[in-house]
């Protein structure tokens, strides 16, 4: 029996149980699918194309080590899988299980083709109620090692592709970052190693500094979200640190371990997110393209909201604090519509996971009746966030040779319209104020009536790595 290896995600070679398990059931086809409906509408863009092709690529060379290649189709899973079964008869597909392949699980019982979906972590792990629990159980699991040889089918029909350069000439929106993290298996193992040697000691020190941040994060979240590196591997790797590190540096692995529990939390277990109705979904602001452009394109005249903006287009990745402060600003200032800024944002960010970005927006909405609704003000976190104006006048330069006192207020200067920046787009303390007085409306026409009880950080499960 034939067997595909679909890869959705999970693009490595190293604790990939699809390749284990399929590679000793005989010929073995690794296969992606570029799907129409899946590229051409959402938020995925073209640097998220470009770290997909790059990953697919680094994966192919690994393959080519023992035999086997990556190929790739282009149309939607059930035609893919149709020309499949017409040239092979049968075969068995190999592949994780994902909830939004339900319906396709039904066409492939009704074509009576064999479905195969491993389970690479034991059930027991996602039982776990605490981290303590959660790691002792990791700290007894091995990673699944590669195949040692992988047989290919003997006939593979012309429309597969052995390369993605069709699939870079495939029209998608955005444009490919300059300067963003490379995708890719071994990409993914450097950025760890140098992290869990090096980076790791000054990793706290980095999550209150947006400057530091992008030196002193891990850097893994863009690789675990498309599966360049498992969240297991990751966990195994800082454990194997752990008994020949300092006191110090102890902290700063459990402090990174609490990012990969929460992460486990939201995207492996799929912990569910409260979801809360917008009941301001009729006050929400219908901006003009050109408007909304102006914003996303770093010119708000808000410094933080621009720099972080700015940062966001240059790198595709921003430390958590500053990505609670734009989808702040825009859903709960601006009164933008959120699923138009998740859709934005998410199409901006290298390391985009729906499950944390479902998250990340239902924890940051300021509604009615929400025991936690938070309106920041972007001056006023600005300040706190990067109180020297080092990240702002790294992003947006004209307003680099500010006194301190101005950087993060540059209408306050007074030689202010010789500086070349924008106007605010808002006067954020008016639209702060108008916006509790609008959710205190609702909630008194309401009769809500708040708990005294304030949401800890420690129970935010949004997060960055």
């Amino acid at each position: 029996m034939m067997n595909i290896v679909w890869l959705r995600k999970d693009l490595r070679l190293t604790d990939n149980l699809l390749f284990a398990m399929a590679s000793k059931r005989g010929e073995t086809l690794p296969l992606y699918i570029i799907e129409p409906s899946v590229w051409g509408s959402g938020p995925l863009s073209a640097r998220h194309c470009s770290f997909l092709i790059e990953s697919l690529d680094d994966l192919s060379l690994k393959l080519e080590e023992i035999g086997g290649r990556m190929f790739v189709a282009i149309g939607e899973a059930e035609e893919v899988f149709q020309l499949l079964l017409d040239t092979y008869g049968s075969y068995t597909v190999w592949l994780y299980n994902d909830s939004k392949l339900h319906h396709l699980f039904e066409w492939f019982k009704e074509k009576q083709i064999d479905i195969k979906i491993p389970i690479s972590v034991p059930g027991e792990l996602y039982k776990a109620t605490s981290k303590k629990g959660w790691i002792s159980i990791i700290g007894t699991l091995t990673e699944h090692a590669p195949p040692e040889k992988l047989y290919l089918p003997q006939e593979i029909p012309d429309w597969l592709l052995e390369s993605t350069a069709r699939f870079r000439s495939f029209p998608i929106k955005g444009e490919p970052l300059r300067f963003g993290q490379s995708g890719g298996e071994t990409n993914a193992f450097e950025t760890l190693n140098s992290f869990i040697d090096e980076r790791i000691r000054k990793y706290s020190e980095g999550k209150s500094n947006p400057l530091k941040a992008s030196l002193y994060s891990s850097g893994l979240s863009a690789y675990l979200s498309w599966g360049n590196v498992s969240l297991k591997t990751v966990v195994l790797r800082t454990l194997e640190a752990l008994p020949a590190a300092t006191e110090s540096e102890v902290k700063e692995y459990q402090f990174f371990l609490d990012k990969l529990y929460k992460r486990f939390l939201l995207v492996e277990k799929e912990t569910s997110v409260v979801q809360f109705e917008d009941t301001l979904l009729k006050e929400r602001r219908k901006l003009d393209q050109a408007t909304l452009n102006k914003i996303f394109d770093g010119k708000a005249g808000i410094p933080i909201i621009d720099a972080s903006m700015l940062c966001l287009m240059k790198s595709g990745w921003l430390p958590e604090g500053l990505r609670r402060l734009l989808v702040s600003f825009l859903c709960n200032t601006l009164l933008l519509e959120p699923q138009i800024v998740k859709e934005k944002l998410a199409g901006l960010m290298l390391d985009y996971e729906p499950a944390i970005y479902d998250s990340l927006f239902q924890d940051c909405l300021a509604l009615p009746g929400k025991v936690k609704a938070k309106i920041l003000d972007p001056v006023r976190e600005g300040k706190k966030i990067d109180p020297e104006g080092q990240f702002i006048a790294r992003y947006v330069p004209q307003l680099g040779n500010l006194p301190t006192r101005y950087i993060h207020e540059p209408w306050q200067y007074p030689g202010f319209y010789t500086i070349g920046y924008n106007v605010p787009i808002v006067d954020c303390n008016k639209a702060s104020r108008k916006m509790k007085s609008l959710i205190f409306e609702i909630e008194k026409a309401a009769g809500v009536v708040k708990p005294n009880k304030m949401v800890n950080d420690s129970e935010q499960l949004t997060l960055d790595i």
